[in-house]
């Protein structure tokens, strides 16, 4: 459907609209915010910047590419099977952390062909310290310490870049009592720990944004990063830069870990609205590529998140367990 030279144009203008999707998140950002729940145990909110920065970017998507669908996560269309061409938005991943005005939070934007991630593009509002390619005379890399918000951003085959430097998961095989790794808060009840993890998981952080954590993993500051179940708009991005930084992107398929290479409808849904993409989740599991065999043959749900069976024909749905 597109080359590399139209996926660099589409990159490069996704790279464009993340980063004013950016400025538009800080501009609101410290300031007293219009918030709405999405539950009544107020643990989901919303507020007016999600909505400025998501309408935002559905209005320049739907300017520069009026014959793509969009899928945005303060948003209701279902989109059943995706298009071809799919523009994935989550506009503030990170919500509580704004909201409390802790600046650990990211605007996500993600490019689907028939499923499958091809452009990427994440905004940070504090950037990782990193190192690019390119190396000093000595052989040592020259650190990267972008000024205040940067983005990472990644094209199917052309590698990741953080504000167009390369950058690369880290190399490391093992796991040290110093080194950094994103496990959710409530891991212990999610995730069962085998072997070695258990005892040396890496030294575990909770920051609140899954684009965030997986865009460290890119940048090679966290060794892996797992989550219990994330929707698309948190990963569709962040999975396809992650293998481009030389990483692997995993998920939960019920009895082990998989390539997360592209996003499908979920299976057996308890509805026909539930055959859309919005509906997708699963365990994910993102890493370097030399610990992320080590952490998955270590590491499984505690329990199939999602699982669900069809019964009784078309128009009858249940819940496995109800």
């Amino acid at each position: 459907m597109w080359d590399d030279g139209s996926l660099k144009e589409i990159e490069e203008r996704a790279v464009r609209l993340v980063r004013e999707a950016g400025a538009i998140a800080l501009s609101g950002f410290g300031r007293p915010l219009q918030v709405a729940y999405k539950e009544r145990s107020r643990a989901n909110p919303v507020t007016d910047v999600d909505r400025e920065v998501e309408a935002f970017l559905r209005s320049a998507i739907w300017e520069s590419f009026p014959e793509h669908s969009l899928l945005g996560e303060e948003g209701d269309e279902p989109v059943p099977d995706g298009g071809d061409a799919l523009w994935v938005v989550d506009p503030l991943d990170g919500t509580i952390n704004f909201l409390n005005g802790l600046p650990l939070f990211a605007c996500s934007l993600a490019l689907l062909r028939r499923g499958e991630p091809v452009v990427g593009a994440i905004y940070l509002p504090v950037a990782p310290a990193t190192a690019c390619a390119r190396t000093q005379s000595g052989g040592e890399p020259i650190p990267v310490v972008p000024a205040r918000g940067a983005v990472l951003h990644a094209r199917l085959g052309g590698g990741a870049l953080l504000d167009g430097m390369p950058v690369r998961v880290s190399d490391a095989s093992e796991l040290e009592a110093s080194s950094l790794s994103g496990l959710p808060g409530n891991h212990v009840r999610q995730f069962k720990r085998m072997d070695g993890l258990r005892r040396r998981p890496g030294e575990p952080r909770c920051l609140g944004s899954v684009c965030f954590e997986a865009a460290l993993v890119a940048a090679g500051v966290f060794r892996y990063a797992v989550f219990g179940k994330p929707k698309l708009w948190d990963v569709a991005a962040a999975s396809l830069i992650v293998r481009e930084a030389g990483g692997v992107a995993l998920r939960w398929a019920g009895d082990g870990w998989v390539d997360l290479a592209r996003f499908d409808p979920m299976p057996n849904p308890r509805s026909r609205a539930e055959a859309a993409l919005r509906f997708w989740e699963a365990a994910t599991l993102v890493a370097g590529a030399s610990v992320g065999g080590y952490v998955a043959d270590r590491l499984r749900p505690l329990r199939r998140v999602g699982a669900r069976r069809r019964v009784l024909g078309e128009n009858s749905w249940q819940t496995e367990g109800g």
